[in-house]
């Protein structure tokens, strides 16, 4: 187990053993990507990074489009086959380019992010989902008072006053 400072709280915080725990990291050859899987491996996590470009520091790398469904789901099968299991996914892949404020961003250029940052966050999820106990049937909300009575038929006409009810 580790215990980590948040600096702006100092409120310590105890972070669960992480040891031998497989991750999926997409878009794990720099930034935010490259940096979690760095300290996933650091915590003794079995670490599977993907990118266009090949992420370095990760146990299995692969140079992955996940713009591509079919890719997406070729490297979750292998990490399945090189760990055993999946316990975490990270959709860290995205694309934003040119960065821009969105009032003078082309939509054109909007639209070129959409395979990486839309579909290949859907396919990275789908894939995970795979892994996930299905949930349990939706219980009906609690009523708080009597059971409400059932309104009148559209058209009906009412004994009381006589009119139709709309």
């Amino acid at each position: 187990h580790g215990e980590i400072l948040l600096s702006s709280y100092s409120v310590p915080m105890t972070l669960p053993d992480l040891t031998g725990k497989t991750v999926v990291i997409t878009g794990a050859s720099r930034g935010i990507g490259a940096a979690l899987a760095e300290s996933c491996t650091r915590r003794g996590m079995h670490v599977a990074g993907c990118a266009r470009s090949l992420p370095s520091g990760c146990e299995l790398a692969e140079s992955v489009d996940v713009a591509d469904a079919a890719a997406v789901v070729a490297f979750g099968e292998a990490a399945e086959q090189a760990f055993g299991r999946i316990d975490l996914w990270v959709n860290n892949a995205g694309v934003l380019d040119p960065v821009e404020a969105v009032r003078n961003m082309e939509q054109a250029d909007f639209e070129r992010s959409i395979p990486v940052s839309l579909h290949g966050v859907f396919a990275g999820r789908r894939f995970d989902a795979r892994h996930l106990p299905p949930h349990p049937p939706p219980r009906p909300p609690a009523r708080a008072g009597p059971e409400p009575r059932p309104a009148p038929a559209r058209g009906r006409k009412s004994k009381k006053i006589g009119r139709a009810h709309v």
